[in-house]
């Protein structure tokens, strides 16, 4: 009942729409695909190309710090270039 709930909640209140825009594109929300300690992994639907893609959703607690963090692992993932590992857009 937990990972039910726990479900519900992160849809909910993270997205209170099922669609989400980011900068000039738009991405309508399919579902959850896993958790973290500090972060959500949903899997969208880019709604002019239909293209899938995952959008992971950092959990920052107040304070300067975390947000800083949470850049830092955004900037890390831009710098790698590999086939097997996720590409950031």
């Amino acid at each position: 009942m937990s990972f039910v709930w726990n479900t519900l909640y992160s849809l909910t209140c993270c997205f209170p729409t099922p669609i989400l825009h980011i900068k000039s594109r738009h991405f309508k929300v399919i579902r959850l695909l896993g958790e973290g300690g500090y972060s959500f992994v949903y899997l969208v639907q880019d709604t002019s190309t239909g293209l899938q893609c995952a959008l992971k959703k950092i959990r920052c607690p107040l304070g300067t710090d975390s947000v800083r963090n949470a850049m830092k692992e955004v900037e890390m993932y831009k710098l790698f270039q590999h086939e097997n590992i996720i590409k950031v857009i």
